[in-house]
């Protein structure tokens, strides 16, 4: 299982046009840094294929390195409470995606007949696309109605980036078979997203004459991804006969 969580925030940055009511614009910073904040979860299946290298010598205790690359599909989503300065109403729809993840950590295991006991840690990087719709009710912008609130899509947004962070976890692997061996490891992944574009009005109603230009700054915090996942290993270098 994955379970990871992500935070969204949204403030309003500045207004640089004219806007032919005050009284709206005033509801819409409001409205914006109301409905603006909040987490998610989501949950995903993932595979992917590993490399590494251990070492052992006369003791029981192992050190290694492992690099993986794993495809997943995640997606967590998140709905904002419907906050009302009447009469207007906002609330906003916000998704982050995650398609792949890779780590490169080193380990350290102890050995008990055929079974290592390990814990690892590093380097983790993966994608991470954050989309964001705010939608709302004020009269005359005319935005695109979202059928899943009846108000209008009037901020839409995304922004994508490779993010780096780390990762730790420990696990078990048994030989069983010559130099084959399966192993159970949990993982969890921390990713420094710190994720900030910006999401422009749309609608006729935005288009004037007067120009209308309202821009939202949006950003994503932190994902932390949790992992369980079991693989199976072949040595290289003679087979495993009285220990790991």
């Amino acid at each position: 299982m994955l379970a990871p969580t992500a935070a969204g925030s949204g403030a309003i940055t500045t207004f640089p046009a004219v806007f032919v009511d005050g009284a709206a614009v005033v509801s819409a910073q409001t409205l914006g840094v109301l409905a603006g904040t909040g987490g998610m979860n989501g949950s995903s299946a993932f595979g992917g294929v590993q490399v590494g290298y251990n070492w052992q010598g006369a003791t029981p205790w192992i050190w290694g390195v492992e690099a993986d690359i794993q495809g997943m599909s995640l997606n967590a989503n998140r709905t904002s409470a419907l906050f009302t300065i009447a009469p207007n109403s906002a609330q906003d729809f916000d998704q982050v995606h995650h398609d792949w993840f890779a780590t490169f950590r080193g380990r350290v295991g102890y050995t008990a007949n055929r079974a290592l006991f390990y814990v690892t840690g590093g380097l983790a990087v993966a994608d991470t696309r954050f989309s964001r719709t705010q939608s709302w009710a004020f009269p005359g912008d005319l935005c695109v109605v979202d059928p899943r609130n009846g108000l209008g899509d009037c901020h839409v947004g995304s922004a994508t980036k490779t993010s780096v962070g780390a990762t730790a976890g420990a696990g078990v692997e048994y030989a069983f078979s010559g130099n084959w061996s399966v192993k159970l490891e949990y993982l969890h992944i921390w990713l420094q997203d710190n994720n900030g574009f910006l999401t422009q009005n749309s609608g006729p109603g935005f288009v004037g004459p007067p120009l209308v230009v309202q821009r939202f700054n949006q950003s994503m915090n932190d994902s932390n991804l949790d992992l369980v996942r079991v693989g199976v290993n072949y040595r290289w270098g003679g087979p495993i006969v009285a220990r790991y």
